[in-house]
Order: C-alpha cells, then sequence, then structure tokens
C-alpha cells in the first residue's frame, strides 16, 4: 500500500484537522501553568523581601546605622541565606555593608513603591553567568540607602523548564497525532481496497467473489454484508440465465 494514497485520505485529513485544535489546546493550558506559577514565584519572592526590608527597617529604628550595618555584614557574609542581595550605602552611594560592590545599574527607574530589576554577573573565568535580582530599595535619613533583593535564577530556570517541556509536549503530540492518523488512514484504506478488489474480481467474470468480513459488525461489515448479499442475488440471477440460455441452446 502506497504511503500517498495514506497521505491523500479524507481520514488522514480529518485526524490532521482534530490534531490543530488540540495542540492549541496544549500550548494554552502550558500558556496557563507558566503565566500562574511564574506569578506565584514573583508574589513569594515580593513578600520574602518586603519582610526582610520591615526587619531591618526595625533594626534601623531600634538601634540606629551602626547596628544596620552590622546586621546587613552578617546577613550578606558566608553564614547568610543563598541567593539574598543586600547593600548598604551611604549618601554618595559608596558601600558600607553588603554582598555587592557596587550600586546596582537598573534596566529601569525605580517605581514609587522601590522595586527595581538588575543582572549581576557571578562566577569567574568562562564560568560566569548572568544573574537576574529583584530588589527594593529603602531610603534612611541622612541619604543612606539600603537594597534588598532576591536571585531570580530558580524563576529563570523554571521558565527554561516550561519552555522545554512545552516543546516536548507539542512534538509528542503532534507525533501521535500523525501516527493515529496514519494509523486510521492505513485501516480504513484496507478496508475500501477490500471492496475494490472484490470489484475487480467481479469485472473479470469470477462471480464467486465476497467481500471479506472482519467479524467487528461496524459500519465496514454491514456495508459489506449488504454487497455480499447483492452479489449473491447477481449470482443467483446469472446461474439462472446460464441455465435458461443453455436450454434454448439444446
Amino acid at each position: 500500500m502506497k504511503a500517498g494514497r495514506i497521505f491523500r485520505t479524507s481520514t488522514f485529513r480529518l485526524a490532521l484537522l482534530y490534531l490543530a485544535p488540540f495542540g492549541t489546546l496544549v500550548v494554552v493550558l502550558f500558556a496557563v501553568l507558566y503565566w500562574v506559577t511564574l506569578g506565584l514565584i514573583d508574589s513569594q519572592t515580593n513578600a520574602t523581601i518586603e519582610a526582610e526590608v520591615r526587619g531591618l527597617a526595625e533594626q534601623y529604628s531600634a538601634h540606629g546605622l551602626a547596628r544596620l550595618v552590622e546586621v546587613v555584614a552578617a546577613r550578606s557574609g558566608p553564614n547568610g541565606e543563598k541567593g539574598t542581595v543586600y547593600l548598604l550605602t551611604g549618601p554618595d552611594l559608596h558601600p558600607l555593608a553588603g554582598n555587592l560592590e557596587s550600586w546596582p545599574e537598573t534596566r529601569n527607574t525605580v517605581s514609587r513603591d522601590g522595586w527595581i530589576g538588575f543582572d549581576v554577573d557571578r562566577g569567574s573565568g568562562d564560568a560566569v553567568t548572568s544573574h537576574e535580582i529583584r530588589a527594593k530599595v529603602f531610603r534612611i535619613e541622612g541619604g543612606f540607602r539600603l537594597l534588598v533583593g532576591r536571585d531570580m535564577a530558580e524563576r529563570a530556570a523554571f521558565r527554561a523548564v516550561i519552555a522545554k517541556t512545552l516543546a516536548f509536549a507539542l512534538g509528542i503530540t503532534m507525533a501521535l497525532g500523525v501516527a493515529g492518523a496514519l494509523y486510521l488512514s492505513r485501516k480504513l484504506l484496507s478496508r475500501v481496497e477490500a471492496v475494490a478488489e472484490t470489484s475487480r474480481t467481479i469485472v473479470r467474470g469470477d462471480l464467486a467473489g465476497r467481500v471479506p468480513l472482519q467479524g467487528s459488525g461496524d459500519e465496514f461489515d454491514r456495508l459489506s454484508t449488504s454487497l455480499n448479499e447483492m452479489l449473491d442475488q447477481i449470482e443467483h440471477l446469472m446461474t439462472g440465465m446460464r441455465a435458461v440460455t443453455d436450454s434454448l441452446a439444446h
């Protein structure tokens, strides 16, 4: 059975037609999952940063600038929480404490509520990677500034995983859809070929040819049964006509 004939069948085209909205549904579902999860990650990150800023602001209010410098230095040191970024600067933006060497160049202006975004390079040599940082700026009396942020590497990693998963899911969906279309088309075409072969047998003069049944009771079996009954009747009539012709010949 030639593959070109399978691709031209209505079953194959219909299966591909249904595959298009199904693939679209997969994309929509993953897009919703993507945006909802990223929104949740952003919300949790913002809440963590704001809680940290409030805690440091309370330290400053209760104990002054010297105590704030000590706390920021401790939290940004080796024993601090991984992924958290701190920077306390003077009015001239000279660093007083924190794990950033200098005040970052932000990708955008500081929002009214103090949120900024910037990138930092981490690593050494060929292993240097750029990390996205989301942070909030807290201004202190006298022109001092406190920046508290979080490394968004987990967010970026999740985004990459979702993109790969979406591509994989779409690939699997398309492959299964095409495979299913080919299977259905091949099965349908084999049933049609059985009817066509029986027709060719009858045309060659063999009235004993019949359409094979699969015993499934489907519409093809019902059609084949009707065709076989018709062929039985035609064969019976032709046999009767031969008998009459033979009688007249003698």
